[in-house]
């Protein structure tokens, strides 16, 4: 009987699929190139660490060619008929504001051309270059999410879709994806290969599938096993692996295998990790523009993503020695259960007893240290997810505070602007006042001047009528005078012509007098009136 213990196939699995590696920006990539698969050959172990890649080519501008407009794209899934997981939340952080962010950023590693069905489209500068081949699996709660090794690959692996045309070419766009890949499933092996834009009739060759036995998707170096599966021979007994994700929102995502389909099928474990924005393509949005703190947040990544890739090469080593004792062990019982069944004395079978119990006490250990093994990859765990669970708090803190800034902002230019608009209020009503008020004296003025000229007229009109009285009287009295005189004493005609004509010209004198007091006032009157105008002007 097999007593050996489930839990370090177990672990083996979890380790696998709890692998990290460094984000996009802190290594170039370097040209590659894919011929036919060769013949199966041995698994290869991992490399303890990756080679360094020469430099990134000179930046050259995307050329000018004639801008053709893409068709509107749609990312509705290829299979209706498919599996739908609802999900309870929305991706964290923002996808791509516009297509723009993507030309300076993949100029360095490919150029831009004018396609005449896509608009512009981006071919990278290998000729044999293949998407979803540099880098590795890691199941999220939006589904199968792929972490790329390349420092593009935050843009072409999560964004856009890819078309063969004797070789890759990208057709870039805004919508987020874990990845848009399709998935096929074999006994005992998965692939996946490029997903091409909607209803595009693209052929896509079955050497430019990916396939691996499905206990390894998860692997950090996933890559190093794609050579020991040929593509042509799996294609031919796979069949579509149709699974997405489905948001509040409406979104939907290639979700990839079912977790509870793998360990039910091939024993493997996967353990879910928070979704990385940074490797996955979304960003926070001052990531997008604040080079500062995008260097900042990029060192910090990289601290952890070396603390997090020694504390995995170090577990890693520590499970193979653990497999190579498990096998160990094995082989031995299977000799010690060999001799059981040869031995024919009861010595032979208390010394079998003895080393069955010797056996028993080394397994125990095995378990023990398995047990301690498991204990650090579960802290391991918890320690990267709280990790990650405090980037994802302090990136939230971040969109708060900075949030929390813009409505201040906006609250102080509101209460600005109603404070202007107040004091241009108050302006125009102090205006509207003063015009009211000068209305309102020209008014009394014009009031004032008409009662004046009425009361001078009815003055002048007063003084007339007396001075036609009085010379009416005056001269019914000289009339009266001068037939008295006249019959009195005619001998005084002369004294009395002499004194009528002296009266009349002193007459005469005091109607001039009168009448230059009158021409006086007049101008006086005219001058009032000419200077209450002034005043009113």
């Amino acid at each position: 009987m097999d007593r050996t213990p489930r839990p370090l196939a177990v672990a083996a699995v979890a380790l696998a699929a709890c692998t990290v590696v460094p984000p996009p920006s802190y290594q170039t990539p370097a040209p590659e190139t894919y011929a036919s698969p060769p013949a199966p050959q041995a698994y290869p172990p991992p490399q303890a660490a990756p080679a360094p890649l020469p430099p990134a080519p000179s930046y050259a501008p995307p050329p000018q060619a004639a801008w053709v407009p893409p068709p509107a794209a749609g990312y509705a899934p290829p299979d209706p008929a498919g599996t739908y997981v609802d999900l309870d939340e929305v991706p964290p952080a923002d996808p791509a504001p516009s297509i723009d962010v993507f030309y300076d950023a993949l100029a360095p590693y490919g150029r831009w051309e004018a396609d005449p069905a896509y608009g512009r489209v981006w071919i990278p500068s290998s000729p044999g270059y293949q998407p979803y081949h540099d880098g590795y699996w890691q199941d999220t709660d939006y589904g199968f999410t792929w972490i790329s090794n390349e420092p593009f690959g935050w843009a072409v692996c999560h964004y856009g879709r890819w078309i063969w045309r004797s070789r890759w070419v990208w057709i870039p766009d805004n919508v987020w994806g874990p990845a848009w890949v399709q998935w096929r499933e074999a006994d005992g092996y998965l692939g996946w290969a490029p997903l091409p834009p909607d209803r595009a009739p693209v052929s896509i060759p079955v050497e430019r599938w990916r396939f691996v036995p499905a206990r390894y998707v998860t692997r950090v170096d996933v890559a190093d096993v794609y050579a020991t599966v040929d593509p042509r021979l799996v294609y031919r007994s796979s069949r579509p692996l149709a699974r997405y994700t489905r948001t509040p929102r409406g979104e939907i995502y290639v979700a990839g295998p079912d977790p509870a389909q793998l360990r039910a099928r091939y024993d493997v474990t996967v353990v879910p990790a928070p979704l990385p924005q940074r490797l996955s393509g979304r960003y926070q949005p001052d990531a997008w523009r604040d080079h500062q703190l995008r260097e900042q947040r990029r060192r910090e990544e990289e601290l952890q993503w070396r603390r997090r890739r020694d504390e995995q090469l170090r577990q890693q080593a520590e499970q193979r020695r653990l497999q190579e004792e498990r096998q160990r062990f094995e082989t031995q019982r299977r000799q010690l259960e060999d001799q059981q069944r040869r031995a024919r004395d009861e010595a032979e079978r208390s010394r079998m007893a003895a080393e069955q119990r010797r056996l028993e006490e080394q397994q125990r250990r095995i378990q023990e240290q398995q047990r301690v093994q498991e204990d650090r990859q579960r802290r391991f765990v918890d320690e990267q997810r709280r990790l990650q669970e405090q980037q994802r708090l302090e990136s939230q803190r971040r969109a708060q505070d900075v949030q929390r800034q813009a409505e201040e902002q906006r609250r102080q230019q509101q209460v600005q602007l109603e404070q202007q608009r107040r004091q241009a209020e108050e302006q125009r009503r102090q205006a509207d006042e003063q015009r009211r008020l000068q209305e309102q004296q020209r008014q009394r003025q014009v009031q004032i001047e008409q009662q004046r000229l009425q009361e001078q007229q009815v003055r002048q009109e007063q003084q007339r009528q007396q001075q036609v009285q009085i010379e009416q009287q005056r001269r019914q009295a000289q009339e009266q005078q001068r037939q008295r005189q006249a019959q009195i004493e005619q001998q005084r005609r002369q004294a009395e012509e002499q004194r009528r004509q002296a009266d009349e010209q002193q007459l005469r004198q005091e109607q001039q007098v009168r009448q230059e007091q009158q021409r006086q006032q007049q101008v006086q009157i005219e001058q009032q009136r000419r200077q209450a105008q002034e005043q009113r002007r």
